[in-house]
């Protein structure tokens, strides 16, 4: 779930927006639109992808009634006409009791990787929902596109919406396992582990661990601790409703571990990691 302020990378067009304040939302299941919807406004709005790179066939695209859902229709009250490189276009209709009006604007990209923002909402709204997609344009902002060969570096290369929602929870943060274990009965056994995987937003991450056992027994003691540390490139992987961290480590090597989100704590192969701002690598 995204709120308001957030900056979202859309990497499969290469694209960066801001969801406006007051509004949240996300992509739901098995959709390829994000939804967003308020607090203390009725009305909706949706970011798609739009890979046409023909304005005409943009315009024609406009140009033709907008199917919400089962009830609601939304059909253009003009004719749509280009502002640079985005097409827009005012439209009316009804969720099959409230009168209703909208706006779009949908960017042509000459690869494909345009955008369409459209917001609706009560007819005597009209003018918000415009302001409100004209807000969504201009926090537009282009971003890394990725390589679908393998050599981008952004981590939500090619995922699915359940990808991508994990990637904006861990980019950019710092994720930390700590455990502690102590025995006695005859001497005194502890030890300490603490693990540490810094996830940078250009898919870069770092990674340390450090450990320290001590022993005393009978009077006679010690100890012994070790540090280990890496790096690589990481992804987000999905099948159907699973999702799992990939890293791909500089060494070569290739790991990849379960994620899960429960009662607001993130899990990586069922055990609790902390995700925090205090990223100070990247």
């Amino acid at each position: 779930m995204y709120s308001g302020g957030t900056l979202l990378t859309v990497a499969e067009l290469g694209v960066t927006f801001e969801v406006p304040e007051g509004w949240f939302g996300g992509i739901p299941q098995g959709a390829e639109a994000m939804l967003l919807r308020s607090d203390s406004r009725a009305g909706m709005v949706v970011a798609m992808g739009q890979q046409s790179t023909d304005v005409n066939e943009v315009l024609a695209a406009m140009s033709a009634p907008f199917p919400v859902d089962n009830t609601t229709l939304l059909a253009p009250k003009g004719t749509p006409e280009v502002e640079g490189e985005w097409v827009r276009v005012g439209y009316s209709g009804t969720d099959g009791v409230n009168s209703l009006s909208g706006f779009a604007m949908a960017k042509v990209d000459p690869e494909g990787r345009g955008i369409v923002y459209l917001a609706a909402g009560p007819e005597a709204e009209g003018e918000y929902f415009q302001d409100l997609v004209r807000r969504l344009v201009a926090s537009t902002k282009s971003a890394p596109v990725v390589d679908r060969a393998g050599g981008a570096s952004d981590p939500a290369a090619g995922v699915s919406p359940l990808g991508q929602q994990w990637t904006q929870h861990l980019s950019g943060m710092l994720l930390t396992f700590m455990s502690t274990y102590g025995s006695s009965g005859g001497g005194n056994v502890g030890s300490t582990a603490k693990r540490e995987l810094y996830m940078c937003r250009n898919g870069e991450f770092y990674y340390t661990d450090e450990s320290l056992t001590t022993v005393d027994v009978q009077g006679a003691g010690g100890y012994s601790g070790g540090q280990d540390q890496g790096q690589g490139q990481w992804r987000i992987v999905t099948q159907g409703s699973a999702a799992g961290l990939e890293l791909r480590w500089d060494n070569g090597d290739t790991t990849t571990h379960l994620l899960e989100f429960t009662d607001n704590k993130t899990y990586l192969d069922e055990e609790r990691w902390f995700v925090t701002a205090d990223n100070s690598y990247c």
